[in-house]
């Protein structure tokens, strides 16, 4: 299937958007990188999509985070439960 994503996020550098959806098993079933506009203290609007293979109705953890750019680490961690059909 396909996941539809819209949102606004105020990125904390010009480091991509990763975008994860993991199953109850820690599996990702789907990912995608988005690439933002440069950081400029504002919020973004961004609207993606993101593919991932489930056989049934499954429970799953969607995952954006954005890696810092000066550590090793992460900058932006947000996360939802929700489920997924095929």
């Amino acid at each position: 299937g396909t996941l539809n994503l819209q949102g606004e996020i105020n990125p904390i550098n010009n480091t991509p958007l990763i975008i994860e959806i993991f199953d109850e098993e820690g599996r990702i079933v789907g990912s995608r990188l988005l690439q933002l506009a440069p950081a400029d203290g504002k919020f973004q609007i961004f609207s993606t999509t993101v593919p991932y293979q489930v056989s049934a109705r499954t429970p799953v953890r969607l995952v954006l985070r954005q890696s810092d750019d000066r550590i090793s680490g992460l900058a932006y961690l947000y996360s939802l439960p929700i489920f997924l059909n095929p």
